[in-house]
């Protein structure tokens, strides 16, 4: 009766772990969430005053913004090369060192945050990304995995006025409108 018990639960198991495949930690789908809203600066550094109006806007993946890659081969690879190529056929590479014990990359990726340094690895609609892992620099597997990011409706956030110190909040409005955004809890 044990021994049936022990090779149901492995069976189960090795189910689970085959129908997880390969992909990102964070699943298949998210859902791009996009915020706007409108702030007045007035910034005052000594005998320096200026006053601004921003038209604050940003966006957030759920359900997050970073995920690790997970895969269930147990290929004992050492490395994962995740490459993704846009409608301009312009490609994306990104790679991490891979815990094949764990079966996920060591960091996660970058998935939506885009800065003058970063580019992310998804856009809105689907996105086909192919993977490679590697051992030693050899290929041990690869595939091709789809997330598929939906458009939610633009969330609209209250009209705010801001006071600062700091002169460079009315030259560069990014750090006002993240604060603005965390305050407004998402303009929920």
């Amino acid at each position: 009766m044990k021994t049936l018990i022990l090779k149901s639960l492995i069976a189960i198991t090795l189910m689970t772990s085959q129908a997880m495949g390969s992909g990102l930690a964070g699943g298949e789908t998210y859902k791009a969430n996009y915020l706007s809203g409108d702030i007045s600066v007035r910034c005052n550094s000594g005998r320096e005053t200026n006053y601004v109006n921003y038209r604050c806007r940003g966006s957030y993946l759920s359900p997050e913004s970073r995920s690790k890659f997970v895969d269930d081969s147990q290929s004992g690879a050492d490395k994962v090369t995740l490459t993704f190529r846009d409608h301009r056929n312009k490609k994306r590479t990104k790679k991490s060192s891979f815990n094949s014990v764990k079966g996920e990359s060591k960091k996660s990726f970058n998935l939506w945050i885009r800065t003058l340094t970063q580019r992310p690895l998804l856009n809105s609609g689907n996105n086909e990304i192919s993977y490679s892992l590697t051992k030693n620099g050899s290929e041990v597997s690869n595939g091709v995995f789809s997330v598929l990011v939906e458009d939610q409706p633009v969330r609209y956030c209250r009209y705010r006025s801001y006071h600062s110190s700091n002169m460079n909040d009315c030259r560069n409005p990014s750090f006002v409108c993240n604060q603005y955004f965390r305050e407004q809890n998402g303009c929920k």
